[in-house]
C-alpha cells in the first residue's frame, strides 16, 4: 500500500487502514479513510508527531483519472507537481494535518486495441478502476444488447446486490441494460456474460 524513503511516503493503493512509519528518528501514524473503488474520495490524516516533519507525501494518480482535486486542511492545493504518476505534496506536517484527494469517476465506454479483431465495433463500460460486464441474470434480451453515442449511463450503489456494488444502468429510449463489476460475474444464476458490447454509431 505504501512505500517510504528518507524524503517521501508513496501512497500506492487506496484502502482504509492505519500504518505506523519510522522516518529516521521520527515515528508517526498515517490514517487512510476511503470507500474506494466505489467512491473516488480519499482522506489521509497525519497523527502522533512529536514535532513538525518535513516530508513529501506522494499520491498515486491512476491512469484512468483525468480530473482530481487535492486539499490540505480544507484548503485547495493548486498546480501540484506530478512525477511519474504521483502528485507530490512537500511541506512540514504536524499532528492532525489532513489531506483529501477526490478523483472524479465518470462512467465511460472504452475501445480495445484495434488489433484485437474480435472487438472491432464493440465497447466496454468502465467506471474508475473497474471494468463492467452484462449477465443474463439482469438482461433477458442478452443477445440483442447494443450501445450507442446516445446511450445514457447511470451509476448507482446497490447495497443488496453481491454484498454491495455500484451497478450501471444503460438507457437508450425504452431499452435498459444492467452492468455489474466484472469481478463479480457468475455469483448468481448460471448464464452467459460479456464485457464487449456491440456499438452502433
Amino acid at each position: 500500500i505504501y512505500g517510504i524513503s528518507k524524503s517521501a511516503v508513496w501512497v500506492n493503493l487506496y484502502i482504509g487502514n492505519i500504518v505506523r512509519f519510522h522516518a529516521g528518528k521520527e515515528k508517526f501514524i498515517l490514517r487512510q479513510e476511503t470507500n474506494y473503488p466505489w467512491d473516488g474520495k480519499v482522506k489521509l490524516i497525519v497523527d502522533s508527531l512529536n514535532k513538525p516533519l518535513q516530508k513529501e507525501i506522494r499520491l498515486r494518480i491512476p491512469a484512468w483519472c483525468e480530473n482530481y482535486f487535492i486539499t490540505v486542511n480544507g484548503n485547495a492545493i493548486e498546480n501540484v507537481p506530478i512525477e511519474k504518476g504521483y502528485a507530490v505534496i512537500d511541506r512540514k506536517w504536524t499532528t492532525g494535518n489532513e489531506i483529501s484527494l477526490t478523483m472524479e469517476m465518470p462512467v465511460e465506454t472504452v475501445q480495445s486495441d484495434p488489433r484485437v479483431k474480435e472487438n472491432i465495433g464493440k465497447r466496454a463500460v468502465q467506471r474508475g478502476p473497474l471494468v463492467y460486464c452484462v449477465e443474463e441474470a439482469d438482461n433477458p434480451f442478452f443477445d440483442q444488447l447494443t450501445l450507442s453515442p446516445d446511450t445514457r449511463l447511470d451509476a448507482m450503489f446497490t447495497p443488496g446486490l453481491l454484498n454491495g456494488v455500484v451497478t450501471i444502468t444503460a438507457v437508450a429510449g425504452e431499452e435498459k441494460m444492467v452492468f455489474i463489476p466484472y469481478y463479480a460475474w457468475d455469483n448468481r444464476d448460471a448464464g452467459q456474460m460479456k464485457v464487449w458490447i456491440d456499438y452502433v454509431e
